[in-house]
Formats: C-alpha cells, sequence, structure tokens
C-alpha cells in the first residue's frame, strides 16, 4: 500500500538540488555577515586605539605644564621680585 506522499525520483533530484543552492546562498550570506561584523570590530578597535593615544597625550601635556607651574613656582619663591619692580 502506497502513500500519497511519496516523491518520484526526478521531484528527489530537484529537491535537493533547490535544497543545496538554498545552502550554499545561506553560507554565503552567513560569511557576509561574518566578515562585516568583523569589519566593524576592527573599526571600532581603531577608533578605541586612536581615542587610548589622544587621552593619554593630553595627560602627558596636563603632566608637563603642572610640572611647569610647580617649577616656576619654586623659582618666584627662591628669587621674588622686589617690590620697587612690581607691576602696578
Amino acid at each position: 500500500m502506497k502513500s500519497g506522499y511519496e516523491l518520484t525520483e526526478q521531484q528527489k533530484k530537484a529537491f535537493s538540488e533547490a535544497f543545496a543552492r538554498a545552502s550554499e546562498q545561506l553560507r554565503k550570506t552567513a560569511q557576509a555577515i561574518s566578515e562585516a561584523f568583523a569589519e566593524a570590530a576592527r573599526k571600532i578597535n581603531q577608533a578605541q586605539q586612536k581615542q587610548a593615544k589622544a587621552a593619554s597625550r593630553r595627560l602627558a601635556i596636563a603632566e608637563r605644564q603642572k610640572f611647569q607651574r610647580y617649577q616656576n613656582t619654586k623659582e618666584r619663591r627662591r628669587f621674588p621680585i622686589p617690590r620697587s619692580h612690581r607691576k602696578r
């Protein structure tokens, strides 16, 4: 006794070809998505590195300025400007 849902050889072949095409398309799509994510992650990483570099540069400048202010203050204490020469 046969059921009504049995496929012929031609139908089986057509189904397997369609399935193969669909799975290949899906694989290509997944690969494209993963490449896009990798590219985005790389760009984000570059931006973060750039920000970190800029922050460290700003910190170094601030440290130099702080030290310079300290040195200037020290110099002023060592060699005070005489009262007669001070700006009015």
